[in-house]
């Protein structure tokens, strides 16, 4: 039996949380690596938008390195990994971060998710959670692409899924991809 850490990466309102909920709902273990970042905010009782994750997600690079949270997560991970072959990351964002993981669980695979722009932007407008008008969501664009080097990262994943359809298209198109990873490790 193969063993398997899917990394979900894509920039914001891709539907990386999507994806997660979907990996839930088949019986697979999702690490939220921005749940990190909620527990400060949480801990040191700061609201929730987007300046304040911001601010802790650089604070915390800054002081621990870049690959901090593939760090923290790192526990979560292995621990589920003693119980399921397949366990999904949500929110890897840089190459530090994969490179880390890489070291730790060779049998890594990437799958990025991609999106037009148009199609993110509203969907991060209209989005219950965490919503972000266009303004916003370009800085966060700029910042991710510049900083993070997401686009680099999409070059080596190993699946890239088209998620411009419908909430069902996209659905479909994980399910082809749980059933191929599943198939590796049955």
């Amino acid at each position: 039996m193969s063993i398997t850490l899917l990394a979900l990466v894509g920039l914001p309102g891709s539907g990386k949380t999507t994806a997660s909920s979907y990996f839930k709902k088949e019986g697979m273990p999702v690490i939220r690596m921005g749940d990190i970042t909620d527990n400060l905010l949480n801990k040191d009782k700061v609201p929730f938008n987007e300046e304040n994750e911001k601010k802790y997600r650089e604070y915390i690079r800054i002081k621990y390195g870049k690959e901090i949270y593939a760090k923290l997560a790192t526990p979560k991970i292995s621990a589920e990994l003693k119980h399921k072959s397949l366990v999904i990351v949500d929110g890897l964002r840089s190459r530090e971060e994969l490179d880390y993981f890489k070291e730790k669980f060779p049998y890594i695979k990437v799958l990025y998710i991609d999106v037009p722009r148009k199609v993110r932007y509203q969907r991060l407008k209209h989005r219950l959670i965490r919503p972000l008008n266009v303004t916003e969501a370009k800085k966060r664009d700029k910042n991710e692409i510049s900083r993070f080097k997401l686009t680099d990262i999409k070059k080596t994943a190993e699946y890239i899924i088209k998620n411009e359809e419908s909430l069902s298209h996209f659905q479909r198109q994980l399910s082809l991809l749980v059933h191929k990873l599943r198939k590796n490790y049955d």
